[in-house]
């Protein structure tokens, strides 16, 4: 079982920075999404993939956030990624213990939306003129930014509030 603190984190990155409503402790809702949240106690084997997957797949789920407690192989980050019809996103319980967003010194990250980006690019002409941010980066999962997102960061600094954009790569 996951401790409170990876739960409360997990609520705020759904229901606060994507936008879910909580249904359940394991169950978010966004219109026709269903997110549901699974948690692995033991290592995640190749074998344990579809047994995963029929479930996610019996409770109707759009979506999925899996927290694993230790680790999960290759092999079945592979069959993961092949296998599902809709998204499935791995965290380790360690990424979720603290929410680095909501520690008074992190910045305040917003996806910039599609429609928005040529705003964006007037200042910067092109993806390629902005900073990159990795995909991998943890406020750009926490986020559910994809690459070739464009991320806003709003900071404040001791000469005032920086606003600065990356590029999801």
């Amino acid at each position: 079982m996951a401790s409170e603190q990876t739960y409360e984190t997990v609520e705020y990155i759904l229901t606060e920075l994507r936008g879910f409503t909580k249904e359940s402790r394991n169950l978010y809702v966004r219109g026709e999404d269903r997110m549901i949240v699974s948690y692995a106690v033991n290592e995640i084997k190749k074998g344990d993939v579809h047994p995963l997957i029929q479930q996610l797949d019996k409770n109707g789920a759009t979506a999925a956030f899996l927290i694993v407690a230790h680790k999960i192989t290759p092999g079945a980050t592979k069959v993961l990624k092949s296998l599902t019809s809709f998204p499935i996103e791995v965290f380790y319980e360690w990424q979720l213990i603290s929410n680095v967003l909501k520690h008074e010194m992190s910045p305040r990250y917003e996806i910039v939306p599609p429609e928005s980006h040529a705003e964006v690019f007037r200042t910067f002409a092109s993806a390629d003129k902005l900073p990159r941010i990795r995909s991998q980066d943890i406020a750009v999962r926490y986020l559910g930014a994809s690459r070739n997102s464009i991320l806003k960061i709003t900071s404040m600094q001791s000469t005032g509030i920086v606003v600065e954009y990356k590029f999801v790569h």
